[in-house]
């Protein structure tokens, strides 16, 4: 035989006995077979369908009254009080929870809208502590910024009262930064 076919099988040997010592890869599983169960839906929560914001919120005056931050133990609470009335809107932030609360029953439904998000929120809790209705995101929700950027003020709509416009102020950014 010739030199040269010798060296080819030699090295055609040496390539299929490297590629036997590759482990073989496991094709990849089946794609679940579907089911004519339907898939299992969590449980309703009552919303307020009637409750609405009015398309040109972002035309009108802001509501009168200011931005209060309050420490109260471990927790600390950035409401939006109107003399003499309690606080329509406030946001309290403790172990990486901030809570949107209401001086509401619990139950009720609100509506916050800012210039880029709009988001619908059942008040199913009660704080132990203030008796107010809440909802918890995390610290870290994008919505959160879209209240703290909102240009001007953002609107709130809550089941039983009349929609207020709160002043978008540096103070409701502090207050989520110091929160995270």
């Amino acid at each position: 035989m010739k030199p040269i076919v010798l060296t080819a099988l030699g090295g055609l040997s040496l390539t299929f006995a490297i590629a036997a010592c590759v482990p073989q890869v496991a094709p990849p599983p089946a794609p679940p077979v579907a089911t004519n169960e339907p898939a299992p839906q969590p449980p309703p929560t009552a919303v307020d369908t009637t409750l609405a914001i009015e398309p040109d919120w972002l035309d009108k005056p802001a509501s009168p009254g200011a931005w209060n931050l309050l420490n109260s133990g471990s927790a600390q609470r950035l409401a939006f009080q109107q003399t003499g009335q309690a606080a329509p809107f406030a946001l309290q932030c403790s172990g990486g929870i901030t809570r949107v609360t209401a001086d509401v029953p619990v139950g009720s439904t609100m509506i916050v809208a800012t210039e880029t998000a709009t988001r619908t929120f059942a008040l199913n809790q009660a704080d132990a502590e203030t008796g107010r209705a809440f909802t918890e995101l995390s610290t870290r929700d994008p919505f959160l910024d879209a209240i703290a950027f909102s240009r001007g003020r953002f609107a709130v709509a809550v089941t039983g009262q009349s929609n207020v416009y709160l002043p978008a102020r540096p103070a409701i950014t502090r207050f989520l930064e110091e929160c995270r």
